[in-house]
């Protein structure tokens, strides 16, 4: 969040993360989120997560363009020691104070074509959606609140949006859903692969329909599971018990068995001929 509550900022027996100048903070709600390092400089402040480092931050709009630029520059550089974008993905919100279309406003300002050369530099994507303002005060709206990500969790964040609800100051609520990232990941392993050899192509094509049209599809998680349905509805498993690592994937087959033994063969055979 950007400029919190100073005084609940500074209580730091809850999950709360201020940054330098208390002007960003991060409050870590659910209790079973794991946070696993945090840091900051003047302006923002980062917690790593297993999956994700949030970021938060805050550059206040009255600050000269240079020292503006130099915040940017402080901030992109604590990304790359941290490791943004190269040894975990990130989330980055709070308020630039700067214009420009790419997040809703009908203009750029020099401080908004800072932010998009810097968000170039460190491949980051705007998640903002609409042109509802973040900022209202005596009749005017702007949106200076940002919401960015690295690209391998973009798709992971869905129903972006600025809440309606009164918040009894001038900033409204930013609200999204993180949907994989921050989740174990299902695994649809049994243990082996289905016989294709007996498979009923008329009662595939059935259970396939009925499920496409009962179920919401919306994640990797979802398909997964409806394929591995749809399969075991329309033929038998692979024998096996325990097996080997590679028959407890959920996609191994008898025929991508016998295909490995063969290679396995001509590989024993071209070692021989060697010696």
């Amino acid at each position: 969040m950007s400029e919190p509550n100073k005084n609940l900022a500074k209580d730091k027996r809850g999950q709360w993360f201020v940054d330098k100048n208390e002007d960003a903070a991060i409050m870590v709600t659910n209790m079973e989120l794991v946070v696993e390092g945090s840091g900051g400089g003047k302006g923002f402040v980062w917690i790593e997560l297993k999956e994700v480092i949030v970021v938060s931050y805050y550059f206040s709009p009255n600050k000269m363009i240079t020292k503006f630029e130099q915040d940017l520059g402080e901030l992109g550089e604590n990304m790359r020691l941290v490791g943004i974008g190269t040894r975990k993905e990130a989330i980055i919100a709070g308020y630039f104070n700067g214009r420009a279309p790419k997040w809703g406003m009908e203009d750029t300002d020099k401080r908004g074509q800072l932010i998009l050369e810097w968000m170039a530099q460190q491949g980051l994507n705007v998640l903002n959606e609409g042109t509802t303002h973040t900022f209202n005060r005596e009749g005017k709206g702007s949106i200076p609140g940002i919401t960015m990500s690295t690209e391998g969790v973009t798709k992971d964040i869905r129903k972006w949006r600025v809440a309606e609800e009164e918040t009894l100051s001038d900033h409204q609520y930013i609200i999204f859903e993180i949907v994989n990232a921050l989740k174990t990941p299902k695994t649809y392993r049994r243990g082996r692969g289905w016989r294709t050899n007996k498979m009923d192509k008329e009662k595939f094509k059935e259970e396939l329909n009925r499920l496409v049209e009962e179920e919401t599809i919306e994640d990797g998680d979802t398909l997964m599971e409806v394929i591995t349905r749809v399969c075991d509805a329309a033929m038998p498993r692979s024998k096996g018990g325990r097996g080997k690592k590679e028959e407890n994937i959920y996609w191994w087959t008898e025929e991508i068995g016998e295909r490995k033994k063969e290679c396995m063969k001509a590989r024993r055979r071209c070692q021989s001929k060697d010696k």
